[in-house]
């Protein structure tokens, strides 16, 4: 770009919101190592939910060239979550998948029946055609302020995000990996 064409005020917009999410973040993290948090769970369609994250997420990936797409199994059961938390865990997830998957990829969220062991839950499941993660650097990821290779890299984010969606996840008597 030259710099003729830059807004300023488009500028001034983005930084504000990039650090009103910083604050954001940082506080939610204190309320959930303070134990200060609260869910208020009900019963809510998984596939309405992760159909809301995506349409939220859509003209991001649009800008990027993406595609964004929400796979989910037939009649499935309703999920007892907290429709905000859940929002902010797959926004999550999905805004990770998009910022590190390159132009003409596609990021999916799945939304299945739990088998096995996991009978009777619900599976969210997001996949990206990104790098991936060493297998090596994916345990410390749920950590607060820990970033793999590419966040690094890239400057982007501050390690908090992952923490943040498994703790809420964790309070809504779920699991995250």
């Amino acid at each position: 770009l030259l710099l003729g064409e830059v807004n300023p005020k488009t500028v001034a917009l983005r930084n504000a919101e990039r650090l009103g999410g910083l604050i954001d973040d940082i506080l939610e993290t204190s309320k959930l190592q303070t134990g200060k948090v609260s869910v208020a769970a009900r019963p809510l369609s998984a596939g309405d939910e992760a159909r809301g994250a995506v349409t939220a997420l859509l003209p991001w990936a649009d800008r990027k060239g993406l595609r964004l797409a929400v796979v989910r199994e037939p009649d499935l059961p309703p999920v007892s979550a907290d429709p905000k938390r859940l929002t902010q865990v797959l926004t999550n997830l999905l805004s990770n998948a998009l910022k590190f998957t390159p132009l003409g990829g596609r990021v999916e969220v799945s939304v299945r029946r739990g088998r096995r062991e996991r009978a009777g839950s619900v599976l969210f499941c997001v996949r990206d055609s990104g790098p991936g993660i060493a297998a090596e650097e994916q345990a410390k990821l749920f950590r607060y302020f820990a970033q793999g290779d590419a966040g690094r890299s890239s400057g982007t984010g501050t390690g908090l995000g992952l923490a943040i969606a498994r703790a809420m996840v964790e309070l809504m008597g779920g699991a995250m990996w």
